[in-house]
């Protein structure tokens, strides 16, 4: 021990060295492994705090099926808690008609116990309460919290849309907190065709599609063929409750949901509980068991998986998404692994031939092989005793540092409204420890063989390094005399090296060939550094293509607000109220206060036909079919298109910008551009396809489907040859399963469009984000002038009295008010006759989001190649200038025969560029092969990412290699430049 400290302390350089390389690949495992975990927690997270921390959902239980729930699940049940279906209450027909059929009322969750393990989900409720809008949730028996959409209506009496049922829902006046409503609740039930009937809950849809038409000899009510009709059964007395709060919709429910108090009973004849279990199971297998083993107790209960959160907490089979985070964290950890053991491998390489005399002269007075190696081991359990704790300390200090400052962006990310924040789990340190270790290891065990086999011999001679290889050996036997090497009259040396460079060349050569150990070691390790640079680099345009971290696309303006048709306000079918004031609203809003500019697209979908060039999508860059699959395209080219009219302006900003030809820039004159780009799905991995290539032509035609009297707009769907319009069952001629007929025989041309493809980003300028316009295929954008001119074209996108919406955009000054300009906006908008204002939103705050996520990215990727360059640049300096300053004797002999500085110099950078050529094609070639597992890995989950030569990653790598290369040989030459022959020897011996 104490000759390895003195070892270690006489070789400071290379000791500082190595222990930050140490420290900088365990730093960085440890903050891989972390911001993985941290990650995967705040997905976890963000699914708790949306919706709880159940696992598993038991339906329609009663007490008697809860304690038998409870029995089976045992120890494993961590957190229980229930939620009970009172019942509905229907709607006036008139009331209805904006509120859905049902009022479903629900008790607020309670929570009944359990084991109560630690899972690190004790902060989140195991079904969460629904979020108050305005009020109180209900605390009592006769309180309620309605939808915050009821907010200011007053239900009336009357009849429901269900046959003989009266209306079980009415208030005292206009709703408001302190109000009071009356309801009547009854049990749901569905009727089948076969006798049969089921219950069913808030969680169900309407399920009635016909009037029952009386009942059989038995009592059960009638369905025709091929329908599903609802009744409400067991209706209770009117009950008068009072309006405390109200709630946000929850949209996984379809209609409207009021809350009461855990303890009501509504009056209804029977309730249906519902059970959320958290359990403590961990692993997939043991929630399965577990599921299956509680399920015969429920007997025929249906029993419902919390597929997002098992999904992030890795309790579901399938895992592609993880297995994708997992096998990208595996690779770059392997890199991480693989530069450290040439970083730390070098250093105890160097260090075990600098003290070859020295291990020779132990070994001739008696040390053992075991007691050499045991030497090299010691040293390395010195430098990783210092080197270890300092990564982990340097990987949990920067991880932390990193997500306190990308934690918010993080969070947007993830879409949770807590920031993302550092977890460390022990497994992580654990785990980080045994890699370094064993990473130290590895690097030591080679150079401590090494020493174990040195000999007195090898003392004597003074290095064991400088042997003649294989091929240099061979070379020497075919010599016959001294001067062989040399020209006949011995004035120079022989061999394309030395043509080109002479006798320095020719020496660095010869210095290659006689120390080829060394010089594969320097090679090697100038390939890792150059594929650890292109790692970096290849991660970041992966990572940053994945997460959409590249250059923002979000539109240039900073306020969107969305309004409609009002259908009941509209007198001509045909026209579209929101289209017609569409100009005069854009120029109320451009008048505005603190408006400087203003846009508008109003969108609407037609059938159309594609023809000429538009029907060639690229099929060369359809992976596995992906892009057929998402283009909503029969062969002949018929489908419904998403249309986007635009303002003149926006139109005429396009023909500028080089998207709409010059002739056809005039916004009254009928035009279309064609978004040639889709993003595809195929429900495990996502991406984007080039469907068309931007700037190919050709025709879109309008469609009229011919409509029937009853039913206007038949539903259109796609087959491998053609598109096939539906027109649902209106009479028993039609028979149970309607009228299916090809769309080309029902369809009539009204107009035919000339029409563009285009990129997906349109420019900032362009009111609609790239990622809206690739949402589907195809997507058109029109002038809006055009289109109100036409009354074919617009015929066509109204048919079936289709709703339009309108989307108006606002660019703010400097300093405007946000908050005023939207209340602006939307005045302008309800102003209108036959428009409803439905909404805002601050643009200008989501793309501050968007900006976060991509500060975010970046940050995180800033930072790994940072440390990854580091210790590519420690590895090349260890190597290098360690090397060179072994050489001290060599390069002091030299100067004693009269080498020049100048072809000292030459002679040095000739090894240097042979070391930076070879060590380039190596390391490129290991680049590649990282860049493909790093493919495969994100390819498990993200589509369409095409690997490719990186050739500016690696130009970069080579550079700041060469750079480096240099650095350390000035470093190290200047450190020997001052020795003289006799001071080497000096400097050697001790």
């Amino acid at each position: 021990m104490r000759y390895t400290l003195r070892s270690l302390a006489a070789n400071r350089v290379r000791t500082a060295v190595t222990v930050v390389g140490i420290a900088l690949a365990t730093g960085l495992l440890m903050a891989v492994l972390t911001s993985v975990t941290s990650l995967q927690n705040g997905l976890a997270n963000q699914s708790r705090e949306s919706g709880g921390v159940w696992q598993v959902e038991f339906r329609e239980t009663d007490d008697g099926e809860l304690q038998a729930l409870r029995d089976a699940a045992g120890d494993l049940l961590d957190r229980l808690a229930l939620r009970r279906d009172l019942g509905a209450a229907p709607f006036s027909v008139e009331d209805a008609e904006r509120r859905g059929t049902y009022l479903s009322v629900l008790t607020l969750p309670e929570e009944q116990g359990g084991t109560a393990r630690a899972r690190g989900d004790l902060d989140y409720e195991v079904t969460p309460a629904p979020t108050l809008a305005s009020g109180r949730l209900p605390e009592r028996d006769g309180e309620i919290a309605l939808d915050s959409g009821l907010m200011g209506a007053e239900l009336a009496e009357g009849a429901s849309e269900l046959p003989a049922t009266e209306a079980g829902v009415s208030s005292d006046g206009p709703i408001e907190v302190g109000s009071t409503v009356t309801l009547s609740l009854g049990r749901r039930v569905a009727h089948f065709e076969d006798g049969t009937s089921q219950e069913v809950g808030a969680e169900t849809g309407v399920m009635y599609q016909s009037v029952i038409e009386g009942t059989d000899p038995d009592g059960t009510p009638n369905v025709e063929p091929g329908q599903i009709a609802e009744t409400l059964d067991g209706v209770s007395a009117p009950r008068a409750y009072t309006v405390v709060g109200f709630v946000e919709p929850d949209w996984s429910l379809p209609g409207t949901v009021a809350y009461v108090s855990p303890d009501d009973t509504g009056g209804a004849a029977s309730t249906r509980t519902d059970a959320y279990f958290s359990t403590s199971c961990a692993s997939h297998e043991e929630l399965t068991s577990l599921v299956n083993t509680v399920r015969p107790a429920a007997g025929a209960r249906p029993t419902v998986l919390n597929g997002g959160l098992l999904a992030y907490e890795g309790l579901t089979g399938d895992r592609r998404v993880f297995d994708s985070l997992g096998m990208f964290a595996a690779t770059l950890a392997t890199v991480i692994v693989v530069a450290a053991v040439s970083l730390i491998s070098n250093a105890f390489t160097i260090s075990v031939s600098e003290r070859t005399r020295q291990f020779g002269l132990l070994s001739s007075l008696g040390a053992s092989r075991r007691q050499l190696r045991g030497a090299v081991l010691v040293e390395a359990g010195a430098l990783g005793l210092v080197g270890i704790p300092l990564g982990v300390a340097l990987g949990i200090a920067g991880a932390a540092a990193a997500f306190a400052v990308t934690g918010t962006g993080w969070a947007r990310i993830v879409g949770t409204d807590t920031a993302v924040t550092l977890v460390v789990r022990p497994w992580c340190l654990w785990l980080t420890v045994l890699l370094a270790s064993a990473t130290l290891l590895v690097s030591a065990a080679v150079p401590a063989l090494r020493a174990g086999r040195v000999s007195a011999v090898d003392a004597i001679r003074g290095s064991r390094d400088v042997r003649p290889g294989r091929r240099l050996r061979r070379a020497f036997s075919r010599r016959r005399r001294a001067m062989d090497d040399f020209s006949e009259d011995g004035s120079r040396p022989r061999g394309l090296a030395a043509r080109l460079g002479g006798v320095p060349a020719f020496l660095a050569r010869r210095t290659l060939a006689a120390s080829a150990g060394k010089a594969r070691v320097a090679v090697v390790s100038l390939a890792v550094s150059v594929a650890l640079l292109v790692t970096a680099g290849v991660t970041g345009d992966m990572l940053s293509g994945a997460t959409g971290a590249g250059p923002l696309t979000m539109t240039g303006y900073d306020l969107e607000l969305v309004a409609a048709d009002e259908s009941d306000a509209l007198e001509a079918p045909e026209r579209s109220a929101v289209l017609d004031g569409a100009d005069e609203a854009l120029e109320e809003i451009a008048a505005l206060d603190g408006v400087e500019g203003a846009a508008y697209v109003c969108e609407s979908s037609t059938t159309v036909r594609l023809s000429g060039g538009l029907l060639g999508w690229n099929a060369s860059a359809d992976a596995g079919g992906e892009l057929a699959g998402s283009l909503a395209v029969a062969a002949d080219g018929i489908a419904t298109a998403n249309v986007h009219l635009v303002d003149d302006a926006t139109w005429r900003a396009l023909a500028e910008a080089g998207h709409v030809s010059p002739e056809a820039a005039d916004p009254a004159r009928l035009s279309a551009l064609l978004v040639g780009t889709v993003d595809v799905n195929d429900g495990v991995r996502y991406g984007t396809r080039q469907a068309l290539a931007a700037g190919t032509t050709g025709t879109v035609e309008l469609l009229v489907l011919e409509g029937r009297e009853g039913y206007d707009d038949p539903l259109v769907s796609w087959g491998l040859d053609e598109a096939s319009a539906y027109y649902p069952p209106l009479s028993e001629s039609d028979g149970a399963e309607g009228i299916e007929l090809p769309v080309s025989e029902v369809a009539s041309v009204v107009a035919e469009v000339p029409t563009t493809v285009v990129p997906d980003d349109l420019g900032r300028d362009f009111p609609v984000a790239a990622a809206q316009m690739r949402a589907q295929f195809p997507t058109l954008v029109m002038p809006a002038r055009a289109v109100r001119a036409s009354a074919s074209a617009l015929g066509a996108l109204r048919q079936g009295r289709q709703t339009t919406w309108a989307y108006f955009y606002a660019r703010l000054a400097e300093g405007a008010d946000a908050s005023q300009a939207l209340r602006g906006m939307t005045d302008v908008a309800t102003g209108l006759p036959g428009v409803e204002s439905l909404g805002t939103t601050n643009l200008a705050a989501v793309q501050r989001d968007a900006r976060a996520v991509s500060f975010t990215v970046r940050v995180f990727l800033y930072c790994f190649a940072a440390i990854l360059a580091l210790i590519a640049v420690a590895n090349v300096f260890n190597t290098i200038a360690s090397g060179m300053m072994l050489r001290a004797r060599e390069f002091a002999a030299l100067r004693s025969a009269g080498m020049g500085e100048r072809a000292f110099r030459r002679m040095i950078l000739v090894e240097c560029a042979d070391y930076a050529l070879r060590g380039l094609a190596l390391g490129a070639l290991l680049s590649l092969v990282v860049e493909l597992f790093l493919w495969q890995a994100m390819s498990l989950s993200v589509s369409g990412i095409t690997p490719a030569v990186p050739w500016a990653h690696i130009a970069m790598a080579f550079a700041l290699v060469v750079a480096v290369l240099a650095a350390s040989a000035i470093y190290a030459l200047r450190k020997t430049h001052a020795m003289n022959l006799v001071e080497a020897l000096r400097a050697d011996a001790l």
